[in-house]
Order: C-alpha cells, then structure tokens, then sequence
C-alpha cells in the first residue's frame, strides 16, 4: 500500500492525464490481489504471482534494506551480524494468515535465514514503515520506500553487508489475444516511469 499510495498514485494520475478517453481506478492492498478473480485489469505486486495463467511483465527492481530510528539503535545497539538480530525487537509483515518471520542473510556460511521475533506485525508495510520511525523495532523495507528517511537520518540501515534480497515488482494481467490496448498501454508506461529510477 505504502508503494501504491506514494509512488504509483501519481503516476497513474499522470497515465490518466495522457489518456482522458480511460477512467482510473486504483485499489490498494497488501494482502494482495489478483487479476482475474478480484475483477481487477492489471494488478502491480512483489513476487510473480503462483498462478501460471496470468501474464506477467517485471516493472521495477529495489534493493531490500533493514532499517531503524536512530534512537532505536542508542537503546538497544546496532547489529553486527544477521545471528544478532535475535535479541532485537523486529517489526513482521503479516500476508495471508502467513507471517513473515524468517529473513534472509548472506553470511559466512551462505545463505541464512534468521527467524525474527518481536512484539508487533500488521498486513500494512505502511504501518511497519511508521512503527520503524517511532523506534519500535527493525524493519525490513524496499530501499524506494525508505530512501528518502534514509537521505534525512530519519532511519538508518544495518546490516548491509549481509544484504541478500531484492524486491521485483511485477505487472500481472489476464492473458489476451491481443491484450486490451488499456492493459498494454499502462503497463508500458508504468515499465518506463520513474519508479525504475526510486532505488
């Protein structure tokens, strides 16, 4: 949502503005939505979709950056290590009835998941964002939701040695023959916006 609301809003304001023959409707979630079944043309997402049916186009690609409030860190220390993480209070995104609880690490031995507790998790990376401002925790964000608290010192990232995961974005919609010039429109100028350039 916090992606949506910040950074696809105005460009599907700018999309509409080129195209006045279209109405726009833009619907936000991160429980997430599927073309198809949600009644929806394009659905833009993190991951590819499990279904096989649907088209996919990737959009954007971020780094992902662990991140917290410098007050935060004076209380309870900075990380040095993904093992240390266990002693720290971690803000969990929560999709599906599935909790997001294990984050992945490069370290000495390759890849490691390291499963993080902490007292607080929402469905809304829009909540964690504003939690993580507060100092209530670490949280894992895409870098183009977090760049420009970052830039101000309003957080500040950790553990970016042992950074392993990257966010892709992908456009999913229904297949066609041919696509409907809307969809292809769209996702055409959603590919070449400015959103490649957030990270």
């Amino acid at each position: 949502m916090e992606l949506g609301r910040r950074r696809i809003a105005p460009l599907l304001a700018e999309f509409a503005d080129q195209h006045p023959g279209l109405d726009v409707h833009l619907v936000l979630s991160d429980a997430g939505l599927e073309v198809g079944q949600d009644g929806i043309d394009v659905a833009l997402r993190v991951d590819r979709p499990d279904d096989p049916a649907v088209m996919t186009r990737k959009i954007a690609t971020t780094p992902r950056v662990l991140c917290a409030a410098p007050f935060y860190f004076a209380k309870r220390g900075m990380p040095e290590r993904p093992a240390d993480l266990i002693d720290h209070e971690c803000l969990r995104l929560a999709r599906r009835h599935h909790l997001h609880d294990r984050w992945r690490f490069r370290t000495e031995h390759g890849v490691e998941e390291i499963v993080v507790k902490g007292h607080l998790s929402s469905s809304s990376g829009d909540v964690l964002h504003g939690w993580a401002l507060e100092g209530r925790g670490l949280s894992s964000e895409a870098l183009w939701d977090v760049s420009e608290d970052l830039q101000a010192g309003r957080l500040v990232a950790c553990l970016a040695d042992h950074a392993c995961d990257e966010i892709e974005l992908f456009a999913t919609f229904q297949p066609g023959h041919p696509v409907p010039p809307r969809v292809r429109l769209f996702v055409d100028f959603i590919a070449a916006s400015r959103l490649n350039q957030s990270s």
